[in-house]
């Protein structure tokens, strides 16, 4: 179970493949409505954070994967993100996403293994860091001041768009509270497919987070959809380690 949990939270980053090495474009649609520069819409998105806690329902389902947990997040900005799942009130695996590795422990086998970004990427077809995986978690645009995107909108909505040879990248956006509503990837050489969809954004301290999100996903023939719903969210801070038990052995 460790591996296909480990393989959803890597497929949740697919779209950070749309954010290497392009040079800034700003466009925007002829509105009658005022218009908004890529460079400022990042900024309207971003916020300051350090700390995050979460706890959240998970299911997916799809390709004989009927699952549902419980997990536990917890990410310290650029550090760390902590994922804990727990299936019938135990713990099966346990997730440590670093700045330069992955380590994935299952707990009920007593086993663990360990991954570089790029190996990470190679598993799922993209190119993978830490900072992406955490805006991803908390519903941020993963755009760097290099990507290149065609920005259009309209009363209450922004689209940011970018397509080329090899994939097509597409985020929409509430124009007013610049909250995202849908990312969608599509890599047309990969043969997969990503569609994440967040729901109810809530308050937290400074933060506005959303508390729900839905996916669907696709890797070849396989199909999959997601939901994952936080149940309680804080700010506060808190000690971390990523020691693994000497009795684990390590998998290849």
């Amino acid at each position: 179970m460790s591996r296909c949990f480990v393989y959803i939270c890597l497929m949740l980053t697919l779209i950070a493949l749309s954010c290497k090495q392009r040079k800034l474009v700003k466009r925007t649609s002829e509105s009658a409505f005022s218009l908004v520069t890529l460079d400022s819409l990042l900024t309207k998105n971003s916020f300051e954070w350090s700390f995050l806690q979460a706890t959240a329902d998970v299911s997916f389902s799809g390709e004989a994967l009927n699952q549902n947990v419980n997990a536990t997040i917890k990410m310290e900005k650029d550090k760390i993100i902590l994922i804990s799942a727990r299936a019938f009130g135990i713990e099966a695996a346990r997730i440590y996403m670093e700045e330069d590795s992955i380590t994935i422990l299952n707990r009920l086998g007593r086993t663990y293994s360990r991954m570089g970004w790029q190996e990470a990427g190679d598993y799922i077809g993209s190119k993978l860091d830490l900072p992406m995986t955490q805006n991803l978690l908390m519903g941020r645009l993963l755009i760097p001041a290099d990507s290149q995107f065609r920005l259009s909108q309209d009363t209450i909505l922004y689209w940011l768009e970018r397509i080329s040879s090899d994939m097509m990248y597409k985020v929409r956006m509430d124009s007013f509270n610049h909250q995202i509503d849908t990312f969608y990837f599509r890599g047309s050489k990969t043969g997969k497919y990503l569609q994440v969809q967040y729901q109810n954004f809530e308050k937290v301290d400074s933060l506005t987070l959303p508390k729900q999100f839905f996916l669907r996903a696709k890797d070849g023939l396989k199909r999959f959809n997601g939901n994952i719903e936080f149940t309680s969210l804080s700010t506060a801070r808190f000690q971390w380690s990523t020691q693994i038990p000497s009795s684990f052995k390590r998998q290849k």
